[in-house]
């Protein structure tokens, strides 16, 4: 079974960087060699900083070596993924993030 933080990321995208009510931070994660904050509302989309990042898939993967990982698709013309996991006692929790464009100014 997925972590409530796994599910927490499934339902509805974040806002631009950031304003809003519900937003979560969440972190420490290590995203290759970088402690990095993520901050995101209920949905499969999230920010570090200003970079808007979409969902491509979570792992959880228990003490024991279990793995469970729920993916969302190929994410046509984007490119350049990140990987960022968090370890506590209850396992490891990875996500991949895919990288947007940012609007025009």
């Amino acid at each position: 079974m997925l972590p409530g933080r796994l599910l927490a990321l499934c339902a509805s995208p974040a806002t631009a960087a950031p304003p809003g009510h519900g937003l979560i931070t969440d972190g420490p994660y290590d995203c290759h060699g970088i402690q990095t904050t993520i901050v995101h509302s209920v949905g499969n989309s999230a920010y570090i900083g200003d970079q808007h990042y979409v969902v491509e898939s979570f792992t959880f993967t228990s003490p024991n070596g279990e793995s469970e990982t729920q993916s969302f698709g190929h994410k046509r013309g984007l490119s350049d993924p990140l990987t960022c996991s968090q370890t506590d006692p209850d396992g490891t929790f990875s996500v991949v993030l895919v990288p947007t464009s940012l609007p025009s100014s």
